[in-house]
């Protein structure tokens, strides 16, 4: 299935992607990878009038272990980026990310 005809916008920055927002409001649907979207869209169980696409705004690709905890950016692709990323010096796995959030606790 086809979705219903929606504008398109790829901004490359946050304040674009704010203006965006700004602009169309709640008529507006985000798209970062696609994977939860388009589906829907194709089958008509949502119908944005426009479509945001910020898989090109780099400022949301990151992963950042601060003063507050763990920061994911919008845009980061765990499954293929954080086999390369460290986290203090420890490897970005499946289990540190459970203990960066807090789900479990570290042996």
């Amino acid at each position: 299935m086809k979705p219903a005809p929606f504008g398109y916008f790829a901004p490359t920055n946050v304040d674009e992607v704010r203006d965006f927002l700004n602009q169309y409001g709640d008529d507006a649907k985000i798209l970062a990878e696609g994977q939860s979207l388009v589906p829907v869209m194709a089958l008509w169980l949502s119908q944005p009038s426009v479509v945001i696409d910020i898989n090109g705004v780099r400022e949301l690709d990151y992963i950042r272990d601060g003063a507050h905890g763990l920061a994911i950016g919008a845009i980061i692709n765990v499954i293929s980026d954080a086999l390369g990323v460290t986290i203090t010096q420890q490897p970005l796995t499946p289990t540190r990310i459970l203990e960066l959030m807090g789900a479990i606790m570290p042996d």
